[in-house]
């Protein structure tokens, strides 16, 4: 969508109904102005939509992103929203014979989040850290992969063994265009990802008045619901 011709300003906001799960936003590479746009998809900064964060693979320990090579789990769910926050998974027990191992969860922002087994479902204090019962090769599906990595690779970790992830914003509740030194590069920055795929409300507001910097709106629909 093209600013001044497919939408306009409407004072000092830039609204647009559309249709997808993803917005980016391409400006004019000017000097920079010190202009700030505050963002909100449906009245809300996509910092209050759940559906927006995500969380970083619990299996990548830095040096080793396969999970046949770590031993971990590999999905972690939530009761409650997310936050900006980085989780650490520390072993208290692990016992390879009866296939059992104990556990502690912190986070950055939460603190002390309780203890669990691998036997069990478990849900954190905060009800930001959920994670299924069993391996994933039981014949109840689970979020564990500590027992088969040791049974395909004979990876095994002890006690105080750590997995780690973070929990992040797939986009942002304000954004100033910057000068970009090569021209040959589209100024271009995601505004918010991970939507739902349907029909949203997007507006952009100047914090002061609006002008020139913004060129283009662009939508992203996936062909499937």
């Amino acid at each position: 969508y093209q600013v001044g011709k497919d939408l306009n300003w409407q004072g000092d906001e830039l609204v647009l109904s559309f249709e997808g799960n993803r917005v980016d936003v391409v400006w004019v590479n000017q000097p920079d102005t010190g202009q700030r746009y505050r963002v909100l998809v449906d009245d809300q900064p996509p910092s209050m939509i759940p559906k927006i964060y995500n969380h970083s693979r619990p299996n990548d320990n830095g040096k080793i992103g396969w999970i046949w090579g770590v031993g971990a789990p590999v999905h972690i769910g939530r009761n409650s929203p997310w936050t900006n926050e980085t989780f650490t998974l520390t072993y208290d027990s692990v016992d390879y014979v009866n296939r059992y191992f104990t556990f502690e969860v912190k986070g950055s922002e939460s603190g002390f989040e309780g203890r669990g087994n691998n036997r069990q479902h478990f849900v954190s204090k905060s009800g930001r850290v959920v994670i299924e019962a069993n391996e994933v090769n039981d014949s109840i599906a689970g979020d564990w992969h500590i027992f088969r990595t040791h049974d395909v690779r004979q990876f095994k970790i002890q006690k105080g063994y750590q997995t780690n992830w973070s929990t992040y914003l797939m986009g942002m509740d304000e954004f100033t265009p910057e000068t970009n030194v090569d021209p040959t590069v589209e100024n271009q920055t995601t505004l918010f990802k991970g939507l739902p795929n349907g029909r949203h409300a997007l507006k952009i507001v100047a914090d002061q008045a609006a002008g020139d910097d913004i060129k283009l709106i662009k939508v992203y629909r996936p062909m499937l619901d």
